[in-house]
């Protein structure tokens, strides 16, 4: 057998806790130190603040080495059974090489995983001498596996700060024991198929800020309430048809929220009533139930990147009446859905208008969209057009916005034939070549 193969097999959740032996337990404020740390300075098996003696860290390597062992299944031994005494003392002595290493956190997580496991074993040669093919090969893998750890811990601890984004299968519990609790801010939990229960999050009284993407057990945000999250983005690839989480109604203290996601069938009435919102991105088609976004009626920006044909006029009417809105952004759900605005409505209040193609009109629908829009929105400074298909759009409907300081224009360039006044500035994205 392969021991490489152990090591896939071996759950990070295994692994984490007694790499974390390795290195001095945090005091608050750790994970806010403005210059790197030396990796020397970490362990917690030399210098003043040693409390792993030699015992341990050689009784640690043979945990490590026993783990991998079990974790093989019957039949399937990596090595034998004689020599897992030499392969542990083998991996005791590479381990003590951290004490020597001759970098900082930051170089550390630089350098990657398996360069750091090679400057590991390099700079103890002898450690593997007398040793079996077969056990040469886990001592390897004990290695690539402590340093993947070590890499893992270190970018959220060293570089993490207030704000941190883990990516993976990380375990509450992982989370709970690798980042500074008092200190976290932000927290976006990315690609976790695992995570289901959000109730760990209660252990940070500090997170105002959660983004979670692609994290499909999570069905439930309700053990947040007693937090005084600020902002809430839960969203995932297009194709997986993510749900939005239940209890969304019992954050109160809510400020801007994000669903790139389905609404369930109530609609608005699953969001917030109570929580002040300022900001709302909804990703999913938005139709009647929209006249429900009077509940708050301080809204200053909003998002809807798909409109169906049963927005109307009550619902722009409702739109109108948030005197403070003054960042508004929309597509359609389809082809052929017309906006439907009333006669004489006007949004002044409005000072950035996007204009998004979520729905990959072609272009002549979305120049069609632009002008029935664009007299609504007379106050409008900065205009916002995304394309999504590279192609050209004719600019001549900004004409009737007096106040336009700026136009941006994504995978689109402007139709021949219409030069904007002087005084606009044009942007385009990607940067046209020169």
């Amino acid at each position: 057998m392969d021991p490489s193969a152990v090591g896939v097999r071996l759950a990070s959740g295994v692994v984490a806790p007694l790499v974390r032996k390795l290195f001095v337990k945090e005091g608050p404020g750790a994970g806010l130190v403005a210059k790197p740390v030396r990796i020397s300075g970490l362990v917690s098996f030399k210098g003043e603040q040693r409390t792993l003696t030699d015992k341990d860290l050689h009784k640690l390597a043979a945990e490590l080495v026993d783990r991998a062992v079990r974790s093989a299944g019957s039949g399937e031994r990596p090595l034998a059974a004689d020599e897992e005494r030499a392969v542990a003392d083998a991996l005791a002595t590479t381990l003590r090489g951290l004490g020597d290493l001759d970098m900082d956190d930051v170089q550390a997580v630089r350098l990657g995983a398996t360069a750091l496991a090679g400057r590991l074993e390099a700079a103890s040669p002898h450690a593997v001498r007398g040793l079996s093919r077969d056990a040469e090969l886990l001592h390897a893998t004990r290695v690539t596996i402590t340093a993947t750890s070590l890499i893992e811990l270190q970018v959220l601890r060293a570089l993490g700060r207030p704000h941190v984004l883990v990516r993976g299968p990380f375990t509450a519990a992982e989370l709970l024991g690798a980042l500074p609790l008092n200190l976290i801010e932000s927290l976006n939990i990315t690609e976790n198929p695992d995570i289901a229960d959000l109730a760990f999050l209660r252990e940070f009284p500090s997170l105002k800020w959660l983004t979670l993407w692609d994290c499909p057990k999570v069905e439930s945000v309700a053990p947040l309430a007693d937090l005084r999250l600020r902002r809430l983005s839960v969203s995932g690839p297009l194709e997986k048809n993510a749900a939005i989480p239940h209890g969304l109604h019992r954050l109160r203290h809510l400020r801007t929220l994000l669903l790139r996601c389905n609404l369930p069938r109530e609609g608005l009435a699953a969001l917030p009533s109570g929580a002040p919102l300022r900001y709302l991105t909804l990703n999913s088609p938005v139709g009647a139930e929209f006249t429900g976004i009077t509940h708050w009626p301080h809204m200053q920006g909003i998002q809807l990147q798909r409109l169906t044909h049963d927005f109307g006029e009550d619902q722009w009417g409702a739109l109108a009446s948030l005197s403070e809105l003054e960042d508004f952004s929309f597509g359609v759900a389809e082809e052929g859905v017309t906006l439907q605005l009333p006669i004489g409505l006007r949004l002044p209040q409005v000072k950035t208008l996007s204009v998004i193609n979520a729905a990959l009109l072609p272009l002549s629908e979305m120049s069609r969209l632009l002008a029935s829009a664009l007299p609504a929105f007379p106050g409008v400074r900065r205009l916002q057009l995304y394309g999504s298909t590279n192609g050209s759009i004719s600019l001549s409907p900004t004409a009737v916005l007096p106040e336009l300081q700026e136009v941006h224009l994504s995978y689109l360039h402007p139709e021949p034939g219409h030069a904007l006044p002087p005084h606009i500035k044009l942007t385009r994205y990607p940067r046209p070549r020169t």
